[in-house]
């Protein structure tokens, strides 16, 4: 595995912070918080940049809200300032792991998106006679803010057979060929 030095301080960097902003509020210059934080940017961004360096950053309060595109989904957004440093982050470590990532893999990369996904799966479809369309339906909603789907600390009342054969104790049953 390669080792990559000096990325923290790359990340912390008010450049990088700089170029983060901009990223971040691209679209959104019409936003209240986005214009609060521009409203004092220079400051704003070396306070951001001395928590990270001092490794005192603490990210802020997510906000809730529901929106129906065509379902009902929980959306929770990050605080502005929060974004930034999810962009700076980005910029450091995206360039690592998109040379690691498969040509049919399309969300958040830059060239890719709905289009080209779209484009390649009217290639398949040509292709191929039969194609195979799923969802896992309510799959990130079950997993809540990134806990365990199950207590880890609880017993599994499950005997070994049936954890290795794949018994299914809450009755869900789903695959193929259940």
């Amino acid at each position: 595995m390669k080792r990559f030095d000096h990325l923290y301080a790359e990340l912390a960097s008010f450049e990088n912070l700089w170029l983060a902003e901009r990223k971040a509020g691209r679209g959104k210059r019409g936003q209240s918080a986005v214009a609060a934080f521009e409203f004092d940017l220079e400051d704003n961004l070396w306070r951001l940049h001395e928590e990270l360096v001092s490794q005192t950053y603490q990210p802020g309060p997510y906000t809730s809200f529901t929106i129906r595109d065509p379902k009902h989904r929980l959306i929770s957004a990050a605080p502005y300032r929060d974004r930034v440093v999810h962009h700076a982050l980005c910029n450091i470590i995206e360039p690592l792991f998109e040379r690691t990532f498969i040509g049919d893999s399309y969300a958040n990369r830059l060239g890719k998106g709905t289009h080209a996904a779209l484009d390649r799966a009217q290639g398949f479809g040509r292709r191929y006679r039969y194609v195979l369309q799923c969802d896992i339906e309510q799959f990130f909603s079950e997993r809540g803010s990134g806990a365990p789907a199950r207590d880890p600390g609880a017993q599994d009342r499950r005997s070994p057979g049936d954890v290795a054969g794949g018994s299914d104790p809450g009755g869900r049953r789903g695959g193929i060929g259940k």
